[in-house]
C-alpha cells in the first residue's frame, strides 16, 4: 500500500515535470511579448489621446447620464437653454453617445476628478480637462423651484475662462 502511494507521486511528480515545466517554458515567452505589447499599445493610446484632447482644445461638455428621475428633465429643460457651443454626451450606461471619438471620450470621462454625481460639465483649456459635477446644483434648482436658467448660467459661468 506504501509502495503503490510512493509510486503514485512519483508519477505525479514526473507528470509535473515533464507536462508543466514545459508549457511553462513554451508559454513564459508569449507572456513576456503581450506584456511588452501590452505597453507600448498603452503608451501609444496615451499619446493619441493627449493629441486628440490638444486638437479638441477649448471644447465644451455638458454630460448627463440615463438616470430615469432626471433624464427626462435635462432634455426638456436645460438642454434647450444651453449655447450652441457647449456638446452634449449622454452616457447611455457605460457608453457615451456624441459627436467625439467614443473611446477617447469614454477616458475623459473616466478621468473626471470631481465625483460627486452626474450631471458633469467639462471644459478642455490648453490640453487639460477641468470638470465640475452640477448634480448639487440641479438638485438645488429643483428642489426650491427655480427656473433653469438659473443653472444654465452657472453652467455658463464655469465655461468663461
Amino acid at each position: 500500500m506504501r509502495f503503490i502511494r510512493i509510486i503514485r507521486e512519483s508519477l505525479i511528480i514526473l507528470l509535473a515535470i515533464v507536462v508543466i515545466v514545459p508549457l511553462l517554458l513554451l508559454f513564459f515567452p508569449v507572456f513576456i511579448f503581450l506584456s511588452i505589447k501590452s505597453y507600448f499599445d498603452e503608451k501609444a493610446y496615451k499619446k493619441a489621446y493627449e493629441q486628440y484632447v490638444l486638437k479638441i482644445n477649448n471644447a465644451n461638455f455638458f454630460c448627463y447620464n440615463n438616470k430615469q428621475s432626471i433624464q427626462k428633465l435635462i432634455e426638456q429643460e436645460v438642454l434647450p437653454l444651453l449655447n450652441n457651443s457647449i456638446n452634449v454626451i449622454y452616457l447611455d450606461g457605460r457608453n457615451p453617445v456624441s459627436d467625439f471619438n467614443k473611446s477617447y471620450i469614454s477616458t475623459v470621462l473616466y478621468g473626471i476628478k470631481d465625483k460627486k454625481g452626474f450631471p458633469y460639465i467639462l471644459k478642455i483649456r490648453d490640453g487639460v480637462v477641468v470638470d465640475k459635477s452640477i448634480n448639487a446644483d440641479l438638485y438645488y434648482t429643483i428642489n426650491h423651484n427655480e427656473s433653469m436658467s438659473s443653472l444654465v448660467k452657472k453652467i455658463d459661468l464655469f465655461f468663461k475662462d
